[in-house]
């Protein structure tokens, strides 16, 4: 049933119910939050701005590392 749900949500579709939606999209911001974090281990812009930022060198500016993923703040 969730499954479903979330196949509706991604594709555009109303869900069941709007409760529903909302714990369809809860459900599934974790998985989203972990392949994030997952891919900027990997990635070598995403390494170096960490690295940068640990070391407090110039060349990172607007990027702060929080809750262990890499983010731009304006």
């Amino acid at each position: 049933m969730v499954a479903d749900a979330l196949s509706q949500v991604f594709e555009g579709q109303p869900g069941e119910s709007p409760e529903m939606t909302c714990a369809v999209l809860l459900e599934s911001l974790l998985l989203v939050y972990c392949s994030i974090e997952e891919h900027q281990t990997t990635d070598p812009l995403c390494t170096t701005l960490r690295q940068k930022i640990k070391a407090g060198q110039v060349g990172a500016d607007n990027f702060q590392i929080h809750t262990n993923l890499l983010c731009f703040f304006p």
